[in-house]
């Protein structure tokens, strides 16, 4: 990760750091959202305890669901005002330097 958002912010290569960023966040988000969550139990020796997991049923998974609709809704509608012509790429960064 450190490596490539640092080809991205050196400017040596065209790289747009954006898709890169966009990842990380999205995925360290799902991470947490279906990361197990773990409670100590009941001991079940006298040096074994058990552990529940309480991140489990189908609400992390409908809100998974929920943030890639979300994200693909922001997608769109970028798209949209792209081809409006509200949103302009950045051009510059995208011409390799001589």
């Amino acid at each position: 990760v450190i490596i490539n958002l640092g080809f991205g912010f050196s400017g040596i290569l065209p790289i747009d750091n954006s898709a890169h960023l966009g990842g990380l966040i999205g995925g360290m988000l799902v991470g947490y959202i279906l990361c197990p969550r773990y409670k100590l139990g009941d001991w079940e020796l006298s040096n074994v305890r058990n552990l529940i997991d309480l991140n489990k049923g189908s609400l992390p998974w409908i809100t998974t669901v929920v943030f890639a609709l979300v994200t693909f809704a922001i997608f769109l509608v970028l798209v949209v005002l792209f081809t409006q012509g509200y949103l302009h790429p950045h051009y510059e960064s995208l011409v390799l330097r001589r």
